[in-house]
């Protein structure tokens, strides 16, 4: 096989945003790119220290463990301070209905609506 990983190029009104990563979007080093509409190229786009939750020393990880880092901090937290940051079961319900519809819209070239 020749694999690509993953690309998710998102365009809009104000610009484009592309993330590549080597396997999946869970685990490996991603890529961020990004443009303005007046912007000939992608550049690097660097994510903002206050998205992570995580010690320093992770900040640089790769993949699977600063995202599982990532996932326990929020679940710490949501037990610590009666938050909920985490996703529920309900959230897990409501994106298998988003990844089905997608799908069955992708077999018949409708739109569809749960």
């Amino acid at each position: 096989m020749h694999q690509t990983g993953l690309t998710l190029e998102i365009f809009g009104d104000k610009g484009t945003i592309v993330l590549s990563a080597p396997a999946s979007i869970q685990f490996g080093s991603h890529q961020l790119r990004g443009a303005g509409p007046t912007d000939k190229e992608l550049r690097e786009l660097t994510i903002p220290v206050s998205y992570y939750r995580v010690p320093d020393s992770l900040k640089d990880d790769s993949g699977f463990v600063l995202n599982m880092a990532q996932a326990y901090r929020k679940f710490a937290q949501d037990i610590q301070e009666g938050t909920s940051l985490t996703p529920t079961f309900a959230d897990a319900v409501k994106l298998h209905q988003l990844l089905d519809a997608v799908e069955k819209s992708a077999q018949n070239g409708e739109r569809q609506y749960f």
